[in-house]
């Protein structure tokens, strides 16, 4: 599948199911134990790249358990075929850091990530655009562990190989600009970030056509952009068309629905319709919860907007119930000195305070 054709994406959709069932039906045949270890197999160069394109599908519709096993499996593959090299491997590296990225297994992924690398600037020069590629990759996870600095460097360096490689006018190099722009944003570098996205949805636009999901996804920044410079109308304008495109690509319950569903809740509670910011919000953790489980970073995230608006509100005590959800998992998932817990620290803080909790505020 390629990941770009907005056609495969959309009619690969009804395949999903069959490719969990062909999974679960043919997985004894692969049984490492009694394929790999007694009979090396023969011929099989070309199953790495078909399973790692069937895993593909699977996490294109955020079925994230199944393509963890077709990655895996192409791995095994890999791993035992005298044909395939240690290019191959690397491939279904960066396909199982990218699985295990979205599954919120995030210092897995960097190690996948890391391997990768290790491995493509051995056998390649660092020049290579499969070196930016893993800049890239490497720059996504450390900005989700909240290593800013650290990811605006990788992505800059991807940014200046696929500019050198693939020339100004490519997906990829619009890719890097939507990375960097929103690395930028998280850094609160308004007008960069305003730069960035405005070149990547330039590019998209005319190499993608504006019907596509990437495309979606500069509008869903650019609406970000346009809330934290106090352009409220602009921002809803930017998250409806978002909207508008995922839903019609991807369905009701895809993940980047939930993104914007979630991104519209917010800009509603700064308009002060907190009741339409609330139902925006819960849509967008009901398909979190279904797609990723309770325990997710991202179900997390929505949970401190919820507990924030509940405040708000002045129900004081759903405000609680969530905030201490949302800490409870990034505790978990990401240490004590993320700024993300310390975000519900705070917010948990000033819940206990409203709530007369005087001491346990000062704690917090």
């Amino acid at each position: 599948m390629d990941n770009d054709n907005l056609d495969s994406t959309v009619y690969s959709k009804p395949v999903v199911p069959h490719l969990k069932s062909l999974f679960t039906k043919t997985e004894h045949l692969f049984h490492k134990r009694d394929t790999f270890q007694n009979k090396k197999p023969n011929n099989v160069q070309h199953y790495p790249s078909s399973l790692r394109k069937l895993g593909l599908i699977c996490q294109r519709h955020c079925v994230f358990d199944v393509a963890m096993k077709y990655f895996s499996l192409a791995l095994e593959f890999v791993q035992c075929s005298e044909d395939c090299s240690d290019v191959d491997v690397a491939r279904c590296y960066i396909s199982l850091g990218s699985v295990h990225r979205n599954l919120g297994d995030l210092q897995q992924a960097k190690q996948y990530y890391e391997r990768t690398l290790t491995i493509v600037l051995k056998k390649l020069s660092i020049e290579h655009f499969d070196v930016g590629t893993c800049y890239n990759n490497l720059g996504l996870v450390h900005q989700d562990l909240g290593d800013l600095e650290q990811a605006k460097e990788y992505y800059e360096s991807a940014l200046t190989i696929s500019l050198e490689k693939l020339g100004p006018v490519h997906v990829d190099v619009a890719t890097c600009y939507n990375n960097l722009g929103s690395v930028h944003h998280e850094l609160g570098n308004l007008e960069q970030v305003k730069e960035h996205q405005e070149r990547a949805l330039a590019i998209y636009l005319k190499t993608l056509g504006s019907e596509h999901v990437k495309v979606a996804t500069c509008y869903n920044n650019m609406g970000l952009v346009h809330r934290d410079l106090g352009d409220l109308e602009q921002a809803k304008e930017y998250h409806q068309r978002a909207q508008t495109i995922y839903l019609k690509n991807l369905g009701p319950d895809h993940l980047d629905v939930a993104r914007c569903y979630n991104n519209m809740g917010s800009v509603h509670r700064d308009q002060g319709d907190l009741e339409q910011a609330k139902e925006y919000h819960e849509r967008a953790l009901a398909i979190r919860m279904k797609k990723l489980g309770p325990d997710h970073l991202d179900v997390a995230r929505f949970y401190n907007n919820l507990g924030a608006l509940y405040r708000e509100m002045g129900d004081l005590e759903q405000a609680k119930e969530y905030l201490e959800r949302a800490l409870a998992i990034r505790l978990k998932k990401l240490g004590p000195e993320h700024k993300d817990v310390a975000t519900t620290y705070n917010n948990l803080g000033n819940v206990h305070l409203h709530l007369g909790h005087l001491e346990k505020a000062k704690d917090l």
